[in-house]
């Protein structure tokens, strides 16, 4: 059994836009909103209904509604730990090396230096974005 389609360029257009755009309004019926910041989500989750108490996000803008600002993270990069609190590292670092050496100039003596050479401090930081750190209420 061979079955053949033949359809002109401009109707194939037609029928591929149609059903796009047929898709597009059964999505847009289905999720109740045409607003892609929130589509696929309900307006509770949206709201922050969803996330707990206590819960640290970061945002691109400042804490909406519901939300403290949080600045226990502000200049430092998040470790995991089993308790909350506990702090390390250090915006900036040096580097020092330290040598000796001896040597016997004039053939009679030893002498014997140190030399030690401190790298000026500088930040320790990789490129980075910032952002505003919220917790729930």
């Amino acid at each position: 059994m061979k079955i053949e389609v033949n359809l002109k360029k401009r109707y194939f257009i037609f029928i591929l836009a149609s059903a796009l755009l047929l898709s597009s309004l059964i999505a847009v019926y289905a999720y109740g909103t045409n607003n892609p910041s929130i589509f696929g989500h309900s307006a509770g989750e949206v709201a922050g209904g969803g996330i707990p108490s206590g819960a640290i996000v970061m945002f691109d803008v400042a804490c909406p509604t519901g939300w403290t600002r949080f600045a226990g993270l502000d200049g430092k990069v998040a470790k995991g730990s089993a308790t909350y609190g506990g702090i390390g590292g250090s915006d900036t670092h040096t580097h020092t090396h330290q040598d000796s050496f001896a040597t016997n100039l004039d053939g009679g003596s030893w002498r014997t230096a140190i030399s030690t050479l401190t790298i000026d401090p500088s930040s320790s930081w990789p490129p980075y974005v910032e952002v505003v750190w919220c917790k729930k209420n």
